[in-house]
C-alpha cells in the first residue's frame, strides 16, 4: 500500500492513483491530510510518502518531522524526510553551488541585489506561476517590490530568480517533467507554451515533430544524469523535476514533492497518447518497487510535541473568544 500525506486540500494531486485510474494496475493507494494522521491513534501498514513539504510552516514542519520519525519507529516505510527536504530557494541555491545550474534565487525580503538580469519573482512555497513578468533591470526590481509593499503585498515568502531560458524553437518553449520514485529516476514528458512561463501546457497546439521527438526522449528514457545528482542533493526520494536545455545543458527549476498526476485522455497526436502511457507504465513499476505494508491499522507513538498538539485539536472545551 502506498499512504501520501499531503497539506489540506492538495489531496486532489493524487485523485488518479487513489481511484485507481492510473490505466495500468498500481498498489492500493490512500491520501490523507498531516491534520489527520497528527489526530490519529493508528495509521494503515503502508509505504508513507511524505509531499507538499514547502507549503508547511516552520511549526508544521517541525510536526511532520518528527510525525516522519515516529512512523519509521513504528516499522513503516517513509520518504521525503521534510527535516532533508528543500524549499525551492534552498535548492537552487545548492544547485548553483554545486554547479548544476549556472542561474541564482535571492530572497526578496534581503533586498537582493541580482548578478545579472532579467529576473522574475515568484512565490517561495507554491508551484503556481510567477507574480511578475521579466524584469530587465535592479530599478525596476526595487520598484516592483517597494509597490507590492505598498499594496499590501509581503516581501517574505518571494523569491527573486534569474531567467535562464530559451526557446526550443520558432514560436515555443519547453520543459520536461522526470519523476524520482524510490530507485527509479526516468523522463516522463514534456509541456510547451508560446511564453517563458512555461507551466500548463496552454495556448500552443504544438506540431507532429514535436510530439515525435518527445516519444523518441521518452522511450530511450534520455534524462540527464544531472537530475538524478539534484533529487540526490535534495534528499527528495519521491517528486518531480522540471527541467529543460538552455545552451546546450540541462538546467533545472524546480522539485514538486506533490505533482499532479491527470487522469489519462486522448491527444491530439496519437503518438503522444503512446508517450504518456511510457510514462505510467514506468510510474507503476515504481510505485510497486516501494509498495509496502497492507493497510492494517498500526498504533505509532507521537512524541511529546506531537502529543500536545494533538491534544489542542481535540480539546472538546475549548471554544473561541465571545467579542
Amino acid at each position: 500500500m502506498i499512504l501520501f500525506l499531503t497539506t489540506r486540500g492538495h489531496q486532489v494531486t493524487v485523485g488518479t492513483l487513489v481511484a485507481d485510474a492510473l490505466g495500468v494496475p498500481i498498489p492500493k493507494t490512500m491520501a490523507l491530510s498531516y491534520d489527520a494522521v497528527l489526530r490519529a491513534q493508528r495509521i494503515p501498514a503502508a509505504t508513507v510518502i511524505f509531499t507538499d513539504i514547502e507549503r508547511l510552516s516552520p511549526f508544521e514542519l517541525l510536526l511532520a518531522s518528527e510525525l516522519f520519525r515516529s512512523l519509521r519507529a513504528a516499522g513503516l516505510r517513509c520518504l521525503n524526510d521534510p527535516a532533508v527536504v528543500p524549499t525551492r530557494y534552498e535548492l537552487l541555491r545548492k544547485l548553483k553551488r554545486a554547479g548544476i545550474n549556472p542561474f541564482n534565487i535571492y530572497r526578496a525580503e534581503d533586498d537582493p541585489k541580482p548578478e545579472r538580469f532579467p529576473v522574475f519573482v515568484r512565490n517561495d512555497n507554491d508551484h503556481k506561476t510567477a507574480v511578475s513578468d521579466l524584469i530587465q533591470s535592479q530599478e525596476e526590481l526595487d520598484a516592483f517590490l517597494a509597490e507590492g509593499v505598498a499594496a499590501g503585498r509581503p516581501r517574505r515568502g518571494l523569491v527573486v530568480i534569474e531567467f535562464c531560458g530559451e526557446p526550443a524553437g520558432e514560436g515555443f518553449w519547453r520543459k520536461f517533467g522526470s519523476f524520482h520514485i524510490g530507485d527509479h529516476v526516468y523522463l516522463d514528458h514534456h509541456i510547451t507554451e508560446p511564453h517563458w512561463m512555461v507551466k500548463y501546457g496552454r495556448g500552443l497546439k504544438p506540431p507532429e515533430w514535436l510530439a515525435r521527438d518527445e516519444h523518441r526522449r521518452v522511450l530511450a528514457n534520455e534524462c540527464p544524469e544531472v537530475i538524478g545528482e539534484a533529487f540526490r542533493i535534495a534528499g527528495i526520494d519521491y517528486g518531480r523535476a522540471d527541467h529543460a536545455t538552455v545552451a546546450g545543458r540541462p538546467v533545472i527549476y524546480e522539485i514538486n514533492t506533490n505533482p499532479s498526476i491527470w487522469l489519462p485522455k486522448a491527444q491530439r497526436w496519437p503518438i503522444r497518447d503512446e508517450t504518456l502511457a511510457i510514462g505510467r507504465r514506468r510510474m507503476a513499476e515504481a510505485f510497486w518497487s516501494i509498495d509496502s505494508g497492507d493497510g492494517t491499522p498500526i498504533p505509532w507513538e507521537p512524541t511529546e510535541r506531537v502529543r500536545l498538539h494533538r491534544e489542542a485539536l481535540t480539546d472538546k472545551d475549548w471554544s473561541p473568544p465571545r467579542p
